[in-house]
């Protein structure tokens, strides 16, 4: 796979993220997640939106390289396949760990994290596995 899908394909996943992100844990979720989380001051008021974009840019090129380097995803079918099982998988061991190790939200919101994480993943595995089958 060239580089530059794989740099084209970690952008499309970072943006996928990125707007989902927003959706789920602002627009439609917010007051959801607010209300199970423990209230603590640990929020950042307001967020540092460029280390919010270099994650899911990070996120986006993880999907992109294991797809395209090492999985041969070409579909947005196997794309979403993969991407809500390593969502699944990163989401529930990331999580897990939050909720044994600090007080951020009770088990009902870490559910629900998994959940939208399980979500957010597949809709973005689905547009690079999209991406890196065109022109094939």
């Amino acid at each position: 796979m060239s580089t530059q899908k794989f740099l084209v394909g970690s952008v499309i996943g970072g943006v996928v993220l990125f707007l989902l992100g927003y959706l789920f844990y602002v627009a439609l979720l917010g007051s959801f997640f607010e209300t199970h989380s423990s209230g603590g001051d640990y929020m950042k008021d307001p967020p540092n939106m460029l280390f919010i974009i270099l994650g899911n840019l990070a996120s986006g090129a993880l999907l992109a390289y294991i797809f395209s380097k090492w999985a041969g995803i070409k579909t947005a079918a196997t794309g979403l396949q993969a991407g809500a099982i390593i969502g699944l998988l990163t989401g529930l061991g990331f999580d897990l760990l939050m909720f044994g190790t600090a007080n951020l939200m009770d088990i009902t919101g870490t559910i629900a994290d998994v959940i939208v994480y399980t979500i957010m993943y597949a809709a973005a595995g689905a547009a690079i596995g999209w991406y890196l089958g065109r022109g094939n």
